[in-house]
């Protein structure tokens, strides 16, 4: 069972999953720390009633990670 996340550029968000929803109990978001994945973070706790798990990665960016740490 799996539950896909993506966060669009412009804001849209678009979740799907199959059938078996009852099922899911853990999730992985690749989260940016930003005002959407915050919301789909909740979104997803609320909905499926499971741990999510947050992955957030130095691209190279030159951004600090610590303030995403924090949030998640």
């Amino acid at each position: 069972q799996a539950v896909v996340v993506m966060t669009m550029p412009q804001g849209k968000r678009v979740a799907g999953t199959t059938d078996m929803s009852d099922s899911i109990n853990k999730v992985v978001l690749a989260y940016s720390g930003g005002l959407a994945t915050s919301v789909i973070l909740k979104w997803l706790q609320e909905t499926y009633k499971c741990e999510v798990l947050t992955f957030t990665a130095d691209l190279g960016q030159g951004e600090d990670l610590e303030p995403a740490r924090k949030k998640a």
